[in-house]
């Protein structure tokens, strides 16, 4: 799987990959811990960025407004984010159920917010267009780019080591 086979297996993982790696830019990016990313597919997922939404989600529930709300557009940007890597790397996408359930998180933690579901399908829609911007820049896409090569190697990175490679590699562009 590693080399460069043009098989759609081949594609798919590295799709997968970038996919990934996407959301874990957001997460550091938008200061998520992630203990963990991965393209190890288990009974639930392909591959996952192991973060604390749900932790988050629940954290939500108590917060004042304007801080919850902070929190809640936080999670929305991590959840979208793994579908533009994927899309600006391949506009063959193979996941759509995958993105489906990042899109139904990022919905779900909207819906807290908003006075209908059309209104926050619209803030995470917003949202989406706002991460486009940022994660395609080429010092982000640099980044993305750096993490699913990684995972395509090791298939999982433990948090520590996603960070690391990521501010080496924001820090090498930026020097």
């Amino acid at each position: 799987m590693v080399g460069k086979s043009s098989s759609p297996h081949d594609l798919e993982f590295r799709v997968m990959c970038f996919h990934e790696a996407g959301h874990a830019l957001a997460c550091y990016l938008y200061k998520i811990p992630i203990r963990a990313i991965t393209v190890e597919p288990d009974a639930r997922y392909i591959g996952n960025v192991s973060m604390n939404i749900r932790d988050a989600r629940q954290r939500l529930e108590g917060w004042h407004e304007r801080r919850a709300r902070s929190l809640a557009e936080r999670i929305i940007r991590a959840c979208v984010s793994g579908q533009i890597a994927e899309k600006r790397y391949s506009t063959k996408s193979f996941w759509k159920n995958h993105s489906r359930h990042d899109w139904d998180i990022a919905i779900d933690v909207a819906d807290k917010f908003s006075g209908s579901l059309k209104e926050a399908m619209a803030w995470c829609h917003y949202l989406y267009l706002n991460m486009e911007n940022e994660l395609l820049g080429e010092c982000n896409w640099n980044v993305i780019k750096a993490l699913a090569k990684e995972l395509r190697s090791l298939k999982t990175i433990r948090g520590f080591e996603a960070r690391r490679l990521i501010e080496k590699t924001l820090f090498t562009r930026i020097t």
